[in-house]
């Protein structure tokens, strides 16, 4: 897999984004926040495009028998590259996973335990509903007795997000887990759970 042509436009206009900054900085000893903002989320963008493919490449190298170290090499392109977002977003508040989290802890706090129907205190109910919209939406497995008390399976990554914190603690580790079974299932000629 390979990235669309569109890609070298943003990148470009990416490049043509830095270059106002250091331009800027250079002026004026600063580089105003809304610049700043833009310069990341486009940079987030590019990143972010050229993870598809490494992560469609990865996922064909689990699925389809290759040796090791085609899965190893694909793993450690798609994981470095994952890092590299998480650097790139980890500089502007917007982009950080604890700013969600912090945000459903306050608005648990205003809210009577009562009322949100759990066994849970509402802080952590509103958190733990916070982590799961942008991890699994609805983190139980699609069997059949769960189907049948009305909790549907969730799809995963449905409201995916590009947060610092998110990507280190969740996505990178994920990958590295669907490595290891990877490797596991090939040193048993049985393909990767999917």
């Amino acid at each position: 897999w390979t990235p669309k042509p569109i890609m070298c436009q943003v990148y470009q206009a990416w490049v043509n984004f830095l270059l106002v900054a250091i331009t800027t900085q250079s002026q004026t000893a600063h580089i105003n926040a809304p610049l700043a903002y833009d310069i990341i989320n486009i940079g987030r963008e590019v990143l972010a495009q050229l993870s598809i493919p490494a992560a469609l490449n990865f996922s064909v190298a689990t699925t389809q028998n290759f040796t090791d170290d085609k899965i190893i090499l694909s793993a450690s392109f798609y994981s470095t590259l994952l890092k590299d977002v998480d650097t790139l977003v980890a500089t502007n508040d917007a982009f950080l996973l604890g700013r969600w989290l912090e945000s459903a802890r306050r608005w648990g706090n205003t809210t009577d335990d009562e009322d949100c129907g759990s066994t849970m205190n509402c802080t952590c109910f509103y958190e733990w509903n916070a982590r799961t919209q942008i991890t699994t939406w609805i983190p139980v497995p699609d069997k059949e007795s769960c189907r049948e008390h009305g909790i549907p399976g969730g799809p995963v990554d449905y409201a995916a997000k590009h947060w610092s914190g998110l990507i280190s603690d969740y996505y990178i580790p994920r990958v590295q887990i669907v490595l290891q079974h990877a490797l596991s299932d090939g040193s048993t000629s049985s393909s990767v759970n999917q």
